[in-house]
């Protein structure tokens, strides 16, 4: 592991960062993000395997922590009955009033989920959101995280680069508004590192209590530790609002002075202002993949639980992580 390197306010320690089983009496294969539900005190995650919302505890009262898979919400059409749309579910996070928006890999869209598991609403790429460049994305390197900040709005992030822009090392940041309108699109400079097999990419965002995110990218690289191939993963801290402007969706205010590349169609052939990013925690891993994390309630020490799931799909472990996050003076 490497040191916190936070120069924004914060910082992720991990004294106690073992990998941790995941319990209960569910199957939840392949989950591949995290969101923390305020309302019930547990953290909710998606598969890209299943068709279902889950929910996990966590206890942080015995040594080392617990967690757990308690409950399966699979989900429903508006009519109520199963879930048939094909999906690839990615990304998780939850609106004030209580929906989940599912970022959809398999055909770029957002799903908006009632609390009873039923989809009340579809955002696609190009129909809804007005986003043509979001449609066209490489294999596998699609829609990826999703989260909600305290204001309401929505981010989420692509896997990789996007056909539209070209050979570059960025991907694109978007940001839905209260009313899921499009705002500003901010440039993500992704790690020059490719990884074995091409396995770069981001995995998750979340968003913190201060409007800043934090970032998980991971890739395949041989580590002498193992005597072969592991997977690393970086959290990095952004803040997309570090300056002020006004967005034209639903008239917020909302950060892209200098930054929005919204109006751009190939990130390849022209000039932008990509965002920052500052690295908070690395950590290398034999056949363990996280693809997954969320902050939970703060404690009273003003530390806030940081949890990583993983995505055990081709072989690969099923397990948890707890980081802490600490904000600093």
């Amino acid at each position: 592991m490497v040191p916190s390197m936070a120069q924004a306010g914060w910082r992720i320690d991990d004294t106690l960062a073992d990998p941790l089983p995941i319990g209960g009496e569910f199957e939840a294969p392949e989950l591949s993000d995290l969101a923390f539900d305020a309302a019930s005190g547990h953290f909710l995650a998606v598969s890209d395997k299943l068709k279902s919302i889950f929910t996990l505890s966590l206890d942080q009262t015995v040594l080392p922590a617990v967690v757990t898979i308690v409950a399966e919400q699979p989900l429903r059409s508006a009519t109520g009955l199963p879930f048939s749309g094909r999906s690839d579910f990615e990304g998780i996070g939850i609106l004030p009033d209580g929906r989940r928006l599912l970022s959809n890999e398999y055909d770029q869209s957002v799903r908006v989920i009632a609390s009873d598991g039923r989809q009340v609403h579809q955002l696609r790429s190009i129909t809804q959101l007005g986003l043509h460049r979001f449609a066209r994305r490489h294999s596998n390197k699609g829609l990826e995280g999703i989260t909600v900040d305290n204001n309401g709005n929505a981010w989420l992030i692509n896997e990789g680069p996007l056909k539209p822009d070209g050979d570059v090392r960025f991907t694109r940041l978007l940001v839905l508004t209260k009313k899921l309108q499009a705002g500003p699109q901010w440039a993500y400079p992704l790690d020059k590192d490719d990884g074995l097999f091409g396995s770069y990419g981001i995995s998750a965002i979340e968003a913190l209590p201060d409007g800043q995110l934090l970032v998980l990218e991971r890739k395949a690289r041989f580590d002498l530790r193992y005597a072969g191939p592991a997977l690393s993963h970086e959290i990095y801290l952004i803040s997309p609002n570090s300056v002020t402007a006004s967005s034209a969706a639903d008239g917020q205010t909302i950060a892209a002075t200098g930054y929005d590349i919204s109006g751009i169609d190939s990130l390849a052939t022209a000039e932008f202002t990509p965002l920052t990013k500052t690295l908070l925690w690395q950590g290398s891993y034999a056949r363990l993949n996280f693809e997954g994390l969320a902050i939970g309630t703060q404690r009273e020490n003003g530390s806030y639980p940081l949890l990583l799931i993983t995505d055990d799909g081709q072989g690969l472990k099923a397990a948890a992580l707890l980081l802490e996050l600490n904000h600093k003076p």
